[in-house]
């Protein structure tokens, strides 16, 4: 009675102030993987626990503002991609009926894997309507951040140096599970190897994906014009952390996706005079994390550098190709939402049946074929083309540097986010299904916010004082 109680107030809290809903996910995601450890082996409704509490409620919340502000929504609703997000919807709607499916739940967790989240695009453009706000905001997803940060480095730095108990004994009889079974990267018959190391979550790939959510807002914050010194060095020292912590946690994709990501970052916002330091500074912090990993590893800088290129050569090489190609000689028309989606896994009778159906799909796009066929990737590809596009035209408008450095971090991030789609559907995961759509709702808003602190614009109030009103009146034909 107790729980219902608080769960009626928080709905209530969360309807009335939809934005507080938001703000709670966000303090949530960093410590979201205890609930499943907790309550291992952990029974479904662990893993829609966010949907539950926050996701839920906020759109019913949004729902309602929109119905008191109908001018509003349809401004939203104007500078969104509505028309490929529609024919997405219909596509993975009829896909649903597909006779193919083993189950209809197999359908219905491909529906929501395709559609549910769609809307944080939509709530993420009307988050902030100020640069105060979007910079409380940016403290809150940083502050948050470096627990899980701070929490897996220590958890490294213990594994690394030989009290691998200690390292995971927060996860219990879960050890091997968030572990993938204590798999070890490296040179065969060594000690040498990454091993997985999620921190606070379930998987290292959730870890990774909260990581690089929070690189667009880390080097937003760190480099930000006029900003004092000391608070700077405070932001840089937090972007330092995220990487460190990425490289740490045995996720092979940091290594490529993260320098990778603040590469873009630099060449979008920063002019040839001013990149140059800011790519020594990233290198720095780069390096320095690598050298930390080669220390704790044992086996030096120069083999993990030789390392990290192997693997990385091959982890993003092959896969979309050969994925593609699998994907068309199965279907051009679709198997049905769901069929290659992961969760959807839980709706199979067996991993093996699950692992038979998704025929090895691991590539997002490819995924959008085998599900729904030639015409759903053509969608696809149009929704993220289209949001890109507007996203790069909201980035050319804006003025304002502050606004135009956060837009092109997040347009840097949207683009990295794409092209590690190539790899692998990791929008479909906690909590990158929430950030990615987010972000871009955000990155959408800006040039509105920008217009609303020039003068004389409409989303400024004129404040004219008397005397300056008279002489206006004394001038006037």
């Amino acid at each position: 009675m107790v729980g219902f109680l608080l769960l009626g107030g928080l709905y209530a809290a969360f309807i009335y102030r939809w934005r507080w809903g938001i703000y709670g996910m966000i303090i949530f995601f960093p410590v979201s993987g205890l609930v499943t450890l907790f309550f291992f082996p952990a029974p479904l409704w662990t893993r829609l626990v966010k949907d539950i509490l926050f996701v839920l409620p906020v759109y019913a919340g949004f729902f309602l503002w929109g119905i008191q502000n109908p001018a509003k929504l349809i401004s939203v609703l104007r500078d969104l991609p509505i028309l490929p997000i529609a024919l997405l919807a219909l596509l993975v709607g009829i896909q649903f009926f597909n006779p193919a499916l083993p189950n209809r739940m197999v359908g219905l967790i491909g529906v929501r894997t395709w559609l549910f989240y769609l809307p944080m695009l939509g709530l993420g453009y009307q988050l902030v309507s100020s640069k105060q706000q979007l910079l409380t905001l940016a403290k809150v997803m940083l502050i948050v951040a470096l627990i899980p940060c701070i929490f897996g480095i220590g958890q490294a730095v213990l594994y690394y140096t030989g009290e691998h108990e200690l390292a995971y004994a927060i996860y219990g009889a879960a050890a091997s599970d968030v572990s993938q079974g204590f798999t070890s990267f490296g040179d065969a018959g060594s000690n040498f190897g990454l091993v997985r190391l999620p921190s606070l979550f379930t998987y290292v790939t959730q870890y990774l994906l909260f990581l690089l959510s929070m690189l667009p807002i880390a080097y937003f914050m760190a480099f930000r014009p006029n900003r004092k010194r000391g608070p700077r060095v405070g932001y840089i020292l937090i972007l330092g952390t995220i990487l460190i912590a990425g490289f740490a946690s045995g996720a092979r994709g940091a290594f490529a996706m993260m320098p990778a990501i603040l590469l873009l970052t630099i060449m979008l916002t920063t002019r040839l005079a001013r990149a140059l330091p800011r790519i020594a500074m990233m290198a720095t912090l780069i390096i320095g994390g690598l050298f930390l990993m080669g220390k704790l590893l044992g086996g030096g800088m120069g083999k993990l550098v030789g390392y990290i290129s192997e693997v990385t050569g091959g982890y993003l090489s092959g896969d979309l190709t050969d994925n593609l190609v699998t994907a068309f000689q199965t279907t051009w028309v679709g198997l049905g939402s769901g069929m290659a989606t992961g969760p959807a896994r839980v709706a199979f009778n067996s991993a093996e049946e699950a692992a038979a159906n998704a025929a090895g799909i691991e590539s997002f796009y490819a995924k959008a074929v085998y599900e729904l066929g030639l015409v759903g990737l053509v969608i696809v590809a149009g929704l993220l083309l289209s949001l890109l596009w507007r996203g790069f035209k909201a980035f050319r408008r804006l003025k304002d540097p502050e606004l135009r450095l956060c837009a092109g971090s997040i347009l840097a991030f949207l683009i990295g986010i794409m092209v590690y789609l190539l790899k692998g559907a990791v929008i479909d995961y906690d909590p990158m299904n929430v950030y990615f759509w987010l972000l871009a709702g955000l990155l959408l808003r800006l040039p509105s916010i920008d217009l609303s602190g020039l003068p004389n614009s409409p989303g400024r109030a004129q404040n004219v004082s008397v005397p300056e009103i008279s002489q206006k009146a004394a001038v006037a034909p």
